[in-house]
């Protein structure tokens, strides 16, 4: 809009080109000579002209011949000696408007949804939540996006979520009562909290779901969760959190030691997506027996192989996210995944007499939550489960030791009496429905989970 042919009032101007007089200067105390002031001597002097009166002008009726010198990177020391100093009117910059982004290089764009407009600022009826999920998907919808969204819609909460944490000047801006993240485990991430502890007052937590010290050997996510790592990762992200909250009993047991401020909050279904779903019995010339799940869970699936091959002549299998090569020509139906919104009605469409849920016995298992009989109860589906510490529990499926001929027999009893197996899916059903949504006291706990006592 022309601004480069106006004068007008930036906050501050570069050394490059700076022009004032010199008992103003020595009025004002000169440049900052501190070390960690050397790359803001400039704008600082500027700050501090302002915050005394004086209009920072800059014209375009001037003509420079200079060089361009590259700049070496910004060090923690430099940048936080500025944020120190400065932090409040750098987030809130007299001669920006507040709708603009604070990100470099983005120039007069609008500020990511939710954090910029905000006329009543100083009045907040509502705590005001900042969240940032680790992502778009299964666990970032459970453990964040969803429980959000329902604190938000019932009026408790007020906020955003963003897919990526802010810089430190945007979060001042912004100014959250709590700041939630999840999974923290990438490095760039973990010096974000870094100084989110450094620079933010509100009260921090941190989200996690699984025990990331000890993936699976055949998960497709072991290279990216190496024990080793993990533990010094865990230590340097809780460190910078005032509250962990984790989705189980054993997880809080198996990480109590990093934070002593530790919280369970269970997994539930979002009746948006869980709670009217309906699916069809007795449909296949057969019946129909699936499993549901993707590439985290080869080793799971490995158990049930040589079980899947047994029984191809019996029982219609399908197959819902995953299938190995190898039992491809047992399997009757694959469906490829969907995306998230889409799955818990395509789960309900397999149309499925008997659904398996068989888990590997290891700590990571032990330490995982029990959402996926929730899943396969809230389509009406009987189940049989691994018996291990996750599944365990009073609803009513049928647990067995990973073992051929127990997997084995336990299927052929279901699919043999599918009244007896249907009843006990109806009771499952009503279960989940009455215990396992989110709403109520469930949506509570995440609410007492999340904000200060």
């Amino acid at each position: 809009m022309s601004r480069l042919l106006v004068d007008q009032n930036p906050s501050a101007l570069s050394a490059d080109c700076l022009l004032l007089r010199k008992a103003l200067l020595l009025e004002a105390g000169g440049f900052d000579e501190e070390p960690e002031f050397a790359r803001w001597a400039d704008a600082d002097l500027c700050l501090r002209l302002q915050q005394a009166g004086f209009l920072n002008v800059w014209t375009p009726r001037v003509q420079l011949l200079m060089d361009i010198e590259s700049c070496d990177p910004v060090s923690d020391a430099e940048e936080g000696a500025m944020f120190e100093r400065w932090l409040p009117l750098l987030a809130r910059d007299p001669a920006h408007n507040p709708a603009f982004s604070l990100t470099q290089g983005q120039g007069f764009a609008l500020a990511e949804t939710g954090l910029s407009w905000r006329p009543l600022e100083s009045w907040r009826p509502l705590p005001v939540v900042l969240g940032f999920p680790a992502d778009p998907y299964g666990c970032g919808h459970y453990r964040v996006i969803q429980p959000f969204n329902g604190l938000r819609d019932g009026g408790v909460i007020d906020g955003t979520l963003l897919p990526n944490t802010l810089d430190v000047p945007s979060l001042e801006r912004f100014q959250p009562d709590v700041v939630l993240v999840q999974r923290v485990v990438l490095e760039h991430r973990l010096e974000s909290l870094k100084k989110l502890k450094q620079f933010s007052s509100a009260f921090k937590v941190y989200e996690l779901d699984d025990y990331v010290m000890g993936v699976p050997l055949k998960s497709i996510h072991r290279k990216d969760y190496q024990p080793n790592a993990m533990s010094g990762i865990l230590r340097r992200g809780l460190s910078c959190v005032d509250r962990f909250v984790v989705s189980t009993e054993p997880l809080a047991e198996a990480l109590g030691h990093l934070h002593s401020d530790i919280r369970v909050v269970k997994n539930c279904l979002d009746p948006i997506w869980w709670g009217a779903l309906s699916s069809e019995r007795r449909v296949g010339r057969k019946p129909r027996v699936g499993w549901a799940g993707g590439s985290s869970h080869t080793g799971d699936l490995e158990m049930i192989s040589e079980v899947v091959k047994e029984l191809a002549g019996e029982v219609e299998w399908v197959f819902f996210g995953m299938c190995p090569e190898k039992l491809r020509p047992y399997v009757d139906e694959f469906h490829p995944g969907v995306p998230i919104d889409k799955y818990s009605a395509a789960l309900a469409a397999l149309n499925l007499d008997l659904a398996l849920a068989p888990v590997e016995q290891n700590l990571f298992n032990e330490c995982k939550s029990n959402l996926r009989i929730l899943e396969y109860g809230a389509c009406g589906f009987p189940v049989i489960a691994s018996d291990v510490a996750c599944y365990r529990g009073d609803l009513p499926v049928t647990l067995v030791k990973n073992r051929y001929l127990d997997w084995v027999n336990a299927i052929r009893m279901h699919v043999n009496d599918l009244d007896a197996s249907h009843k006990l899916a109806d009771e499952l059903r009503t279960r989940v429905s009455s215990e396992y949504m989110l709403e109520g006291m469930n949506l509570q706990r995440w609410r007492e989970a999340w904000l200060p006592s």
